[in-house]
């Protein structure tokens, strides 16, 4: 999932990445991590921004069988004003003792240009 944008005149965006995650495997044990990556005009332009979780990435807890939701917010600089950009989510998931049960309900992206 992703979403095109034009840079911003300041080279800033607000970033907030999201959606709900769970493991309803029996021993809950899986995670799901969750991270941004961005490009200049696609997904097969030169990639500015890497994947890290750590970063601008979320985490959700591997003990939750119910779906938890949560985000994180971050501030993008640096970009060259006028520039199309494309970001996206790119999803991760921990191999516990029950692989493969790990479910997203639902992954989100917001973009919005900073003055």
């Amino acid at each position: 999932m992703g979403v095109y944008f034009v840079a911003p005149a300041s080279g800033r965006v607000r970033l907030t990445i999201g959606g709900g995650f769970r493991d309803n495997g029996a021993s809950a044990l899986d995670r799901v991590f969750l991270a941004p990556q961005l490009f200049l005009d696609n997904s097969a332009g030169t990639e500015i921004l890497s994947l890290s979780v750590t970063v601008r990435g979320y985490g959700s807890a591997a003990e939750d069988t119910e779906f938890q939701y949560g985000s994180r917010v971050s501030l993008l600089d640096g970009l060259a004003p006028g520039n199309l950009c494309y970001i996206r989510t790119q999803h991760l998931t921990s191999a516990g003792t029950d692989p493969d049960t790990a479910d997203i309900a639902s992954r989100d992206i917001i973009v919005i240009p900073m003055l």
